[in-house]
């Protein structure tokens, strides 16, 4: 027979909680496995952020890119979805608009 470790008894005392040495032994281990895991993905993680701190500046740029392209994806959309035209600049000075229209809908007064 195995020696137990007793972890508590309850409060008349009636009953004991053991557990087997043996499997006392295998929890521990197990314990030290799951701090060793957490200290590696720690480790990764942290090299990871690193990375990405050295990179933040080429990132940064690519998201200004990426955001410009998306605003004149947005705009050449929009265009297609109201038939809008491309207007024609001249070097006359005056501004002439055929057709146009505000592109929000008109103001609904109040009562």
């Amino acid at each position: 027979m195995c020696p137990d470790f007793v972890h508590s008894s309850s409060g008349s005392g009636a009953t004991v909680f053991v557990e087997p040495t043996e499997t006392l032994e295998l929890n521990n281990e197990i314990t030290q496995l799951q701090f060793q895991e957490q200290r590696e993905i720690d480790k990764i993680l942290g090299e990871l952020s690193r990375q990405v701190g050295d990179s933040h500046q080429t990132i940064r740029k690519d998201l200004e890119v990426l955001a410009r392209l998306d605003a004149l994806h947005a705009k050449a959309r929009y265009s297609m979805e109201i038939l809008g035209a491309q207007p024609e600049v001249t070097g006359e000075g005056t501004l002439l608009l055929k057709g146009a229209r505000h592109p929000l809908p008109p103001c609904i007064p109040r009562s």
